[in-house]
Order: C-alpha cells, then structure tokens, then sequence
C-alpha cells in the first residue's frame, strides 16, 4: 500500500529527522498549533502529537535519533561506492562518480535489501549437492561448447565497448581481461 502523502518522514535520514522534530517541539512550545505544523510538514498530526508526548514524557533526549539495531556492514558505503567504480573503471574503462555509481545501481534496481525468509522447501543436502557436483560440470561444459548462434556471453558486449575505445584485452594489472562474476554464481 502506498502512502497517499507526498511527503513522507521515513524517506528522511535519521538526522534530519532528529532535527525535524526538535525544531516541531520547539515551535509548538512557542504557541504555533501542532495542526497546523503538522499540515505545513506533510505529516499526520497524530506524529506530531506523538513527538510532543515523548518530549513530555523524556525532555529532548526523547527525541534524539536512536542507533538502528543489527549488525553493522563489513563494508561502508564509502568502500562500496570506491569498489564498485574501480571494478567499473577496470573491466569497462569508464571512470565514474560516486554519485553516478549509486544512480547506476538504483537504476538497475539494486537496493540495500535482503530478503527476509528463506525458501522452507530448500533442502540443504540438495543444495550442496548441485553446488559440489552439477554446477562445476555445467560450467565447464559451458567454457567448451560455443554459444547457439544468434547469443553471446552477457559480458560479450564489454569486450566489444573495450575495442571500440581502444582498450586492450588485458585488465589494469597486466593479465588477461576476464569478465566480472555473474551474480547468479553461488
């Protein structure tokens, strides 16, 4: 179900948000009405009198943002961001922002979500089985039969980008290109 608001909180960081109800709290407490704050915010006037409520119940530090619980990323986003256009910059040749590197991704629908569940009838023994033993020989197969006519390799394309740009076959550290791993490998 989408929010029928243009305007919603939870697309704010959590400093902003922290900064947000302050201020609110603050307006409120010099005599502004919480409706009509709430109507100039965007937000339902139940979430300003729930600021309001927790400011009374806990002074100011109520209102402060709170840590996000779990654990923390191996990788910050500034290393996921430097990763990702240096494997963009190697195998493609283009040298990208960090800006444009998240664009990119989010226009590929990549976000930061994992699925919550997984499968119940996934059989572990199964698993491991196709992993050890199916796999490998479909891919090595894979590496010996040339493709149907008419379909070339996903990668096949930044080969061809590489050699229109004038970029030898060899990656940046002097070996032979290679194409970036499928995400699909397990």
């Amino acid at each position: 179900m989408k929010c029928k608001r243009k305007y919603d909180g939870r697309k704010l960081d959590h400093k902003t948000l922290e900064a947000l109800r302050i201020r609110t709290v603050e307006r409120v407490l010099d005599g502004e009405d919480p409706e009509e704050l709430a109507r100039g915010l965007g937000m339902s006037r139940a979430t300003v009198y729930r600021w309001m409520q927790k400011y009374h119940k806990g002074s100011w530090e109520a209102l402060e943002a709170r840590p996000v619980p779990g654990r923390q990323p191996r990788l910050d986003t500034k290393q996921l961001a430097w990763l990702v256009r240096a494997l963009i910059r190697e195998t493609l040749g283009v040298s990208l922002s960090e800006v444009s590197v998240w664009r990119l991704l989010r226009n590929l629908g990549f976000t930061p979500q994992r699925p919550k569940h997984k499968a119940h009838q996934q059989d572990e023994a199964q698993v491991a089985h196709w992993r050890e033993e199916e796999f490998p020989a479909l891919r090595s197969r894979a590496r010996k039969e040339p493709p149907p006519a008419g379909v070339r390799p996903r990668w096949a394309h930044q080969q061809k980008a590489r050699r229109k740009a004038g970029l030898s076959g060899k990656s940046a550290e002097g070996g032979p290109f290679r194409p970036p791993p499928s995400r699909n490998r397990p």
